[in-house]
């Protein structure tokens, strides 16, 4: 049937590393923790598979592929690749015809990751971000920083270079909010002179890494890095920070997902596309954003709720 009306057929052969480690249990027995082994449990595995496509073989179906999504599996992102440019190639025909629908997936798809990274947020910051016991003791710059790994690895973004959890691009988005900090609270302890870049080293915990001392030299106010750098304190202005950077981060990174989408697969990152994503956010709505939240951030009552509704709104979302 699919040969007499032309339609593209994919065997895909799923779980793939099951079939791996197989192998790999039985090159053990007798190659023990040799690296041949990795190399004879992979041949033997796609052997046992090429058996299997010779029973199946059509002389129409003509397209096998083999899948894992298990992230112990070497080969794993590999595995993923292939599946997309064997589809890719399939549909080329008839691949602008499928643009719209594709695309309109994946907007919905945009929308799902919003929807988790505010459902994670809910789970471990977002419940009184100006007083949360998650974070006490903690300097406030580690915890920006675990805030900002934890949401990136929601997107899993094709990121080759690594920009979204490098320096440069956590640099920008503390950039972001430094206008929101460098008006001090009355009897709020910022310190007077900027830490030197040794003591900013070891102020900031391994979480933020190097990016303490690159923001002194940023041209960010001194005032903000000393706060940044000192200890949680349960005051509005770490409720107003928190929240400005998870709201930034949330809009910027579903604005990179949807910018990404007319690139060609695997569809990776690089710093122009980051930089232009970072310029156009800017320009057109952080001003805006940041003063729905100082209002936001003046009251007590559901302030997480009304931060999770501001991320919507921005992004004309339906409630999950």
């Amino acid at each position: 049937m699919p040969d007499e009306v032309r339609i593209p057929v994919i065997i895909v052969f799923t779980k793939y590393d099951l079939l791996y480690n197989e192998y790999h249990r039985k090159a053990s027995k007798h190659l023990g923790k040799s690296s041949q082994r990795d190399v004879e449990a992979e041949r033997d595995a796609r052997n046992h598979l090429q058996q299997l496509q010779m029973r199946a073989s059509h002389p129409n179906f003509s397209n096998y592929v083999t899948v894992s999504t298990h992230k112990r599996y070497p080969k794993c992102i590999d595995t993923l690749n292939t599946l997309t440019q064997t589809t890719r190639t399939c549909l080329h025909e008839v691949e602008g015809e499928l643009w719209i629908p594709w695309a309109a997936a994946q907007r919905i798809n945009a929308q799902q990751k919003v929807n988790v990274s505010i459902d994670e947020g809910f789970k471990k910051y977002w419940i009184n971000l100006g007083k949360s016991a998650v974070f006490k003791g903690h300097v406030l710059l580690d915890c920006l920083t675990r805030i900002h790994l934890d949401m990136i690895e929601v997107w899993n973004f094709y990121d080759p270079e690594t920009l979204l959890v490098g320096t440069w691009f956590r640099e920008e988005m503390i950039k972001l909010i430094e206008p929101l900090l460098i008006e001090p609270e009355p009897g709020m302890n910022m310190g007077g002179t900027l830490a030197s870049l040794s003591n900013l080293s070891t102020i900031a915990g391994t979480v933020a890494g190097p990016l303490a001392p690159v923001l002194s030299g940023a041209g960010i106010a001194i005032v903000a890095v000393n706060f940044l750098c000192e200890k949680y304190q349960a005051i509005p202005l770490t409720a107003l920070c928190l929240g400005a950077y998870i709201v930034d981060l949330t809009l910027i990174l579903h604005d990179l997902f949807i910018d990404a989408l007319v690139r060609e697969p695997p569809r990776p990152l690089n710093r122009e596309l980051v930089a232009d994503t970072l310029i156009k956010y800017k320009d057109t709505d952080l001003s805006n954003v940041h003063r729905l939240i100082r209002d936001l951030s003046s009251g007590t009552k559901d302030r997480k709720e009304k931060i999770a509704e501001l991320i919507r709104q921005q992004l004309r979302m339906d409630r999950a």
